[in-house]
């Protein structure tokens, strides 16, 4: 009986925690609401060096709960930058739409892919797509990574005007929960 008892409880708990487990990226996206904090460390094109700088970042479920308001701010040498980003995650794709000041709206679907054996607190989502980075043609490849109070999107770039099929560093932003 008591040895029932055990199995019961083990298996209630692997059932909780695979119903709290996120099985899509909406799933995941909803639990980083609130405060975050880091650092923006990216590529000069210019000078070829890495550079960082502090950023804040705050996440916003919408109610639709399929919609994410994204807001951003960090100080680019010398001026404050604040993007505000709309994230509809419709299936495997996400729709996004970005705003910020004295720059042309933008806007791109993008394929979204949540690795297997996420739970909770720690996955990984891959988003993909075809765009342009520093005016040039490329393969766009962003990978979020949550573990716990900590959160990395990495995104890397193949120019498709070369030869060589390269994913390069562009950039990564490196956050905690506050």
């Amino acid at each position: 009986m008591f040895q029932s008892l055990t199995v019961l409880a083990a298996l209630a708990q692997v059932t909780a925690a695979t119903a709290d487990a996120p099985q899509t990226a909406v799933d995941a996206f909803t639990g980083l609401e609130g405060n975050w904090q880091g650092q923006l460390e990216y590529r000069d094109y210019q000078s070829d060096t890495m550079q960082a700088i502090p950023m804040r970042v705050e996440f916003d479920t919408i109610p639709d709960k399929t919609t994410f308001l994204q807001r951003a701010e960090f100080t680019d040498p010398g001026f404050p930058v604040r993007i505000t980003t709309l994230i509809n995650v419709a299936g495997a794709d996400t729709n996004v739409a970005i705003s910020r000041a004295g720059r042309p709206f933008e806007t791109y679907t993008q394929n979204a892919r949540l690795a297997p054996g996420a739970i909770a607190d720690s996955w990984t989502i891959t988003f993909t797509r075809v765009g342009e980075d520093d005016n040039r043609p490329a393969a766009i490849r962003e990978v979020m990574t949550r573990k716990a109070e900590s959160l990395t999107v990495t995104k890397e770039v193949d120019f498709l005007d070369d030869e060589a099929a390269e994913w390069v560093f562009r950039n990564r932003v490196s956050l905690s929960s506050e």
